[in-house]
């Protein structure tokens, strides 16, 4: 069957650009409801994120990595905050931040933030550090996938300040602004 559910524009976008003869099913809930609708449905298969696959131990099911699909910015990054005026935990907080993905998380947020795409978006970011080099891959879909602006960057690690920017700034002269004032109008 070429029906397949998800609950993400940015997912779906990315899956139609790839299977443009699929079709998508809205699914929502909590994981558990979702695999049920799933498991009593006729689709082809439905699409999760793997983390909470893992989480619930739920991994021994039939499923296929989608490694070539960009994930939402700051996917996957947990984050700690405490308040600047509580020095002592302020401090212990700063112990267990990882600065790589401290790093990743800004230039992933900062170019969200530039081509002015909300969360729900068809928009996908991902920072990832080898060696000394940071590898930044992103990607602005329409809604059914039809169009994209995809760009691939990498840094050295001590030359990432401005990479967001600068790489929403390219997306943005490549036609991002106008796809995200279309993806805008058709989210209305």
């Amino acid at each position: 069957n070429t029906q397949i559910g998800t609950g993400s524009l940015r997912r779906r976008a990315q899956w139609l650009r790839k299977y443009p003869h699929h079709s998508t099913e809205n699914l929502r809930g909590n994981l558990q409801k979702r695999l049920n609708k799933l498991n009593a449905s006729n689709w082809g298969g439905a699409i999760f994120a793997q983390a909470g696959l893992e989480r619930l131990n739920l991994l021994k099911n039939k499923f296929t990595v989608l490694d070539w699909m960009i994930p939402a910015p700051g996917q996957g990054i947990i984050g700690v905050a405490s308040l600047e005026k509580n020095k002592t935990l302020s401090k212990i907080v700063q112990t267990l931040n990882c600065k790589e993905t401290q790093l990743c998380a800004e230039v992933e947020r900062t170019f969200l933030n530039e081509i002015e795409a909300g969360c729900s978006a068809p928009v996908g970011a991902h920072a990832d550090v080898k060696n000394d080099l940071m590898i930044f891959k992103c990607g602005l879909f329409s809604l059914e996938g039809s169009e994209a602006i995809l760009h691939e960057t990498q840094a050295k690690l001590s030359n990432t300040k401005g990479l967001g920017v600068k790489t929403a700034m390219h997306v943005i002269e490549k036609g991002g602004y106008e796809l995200m004032e279309k993806i805008k109008i058709q989210m209305r």
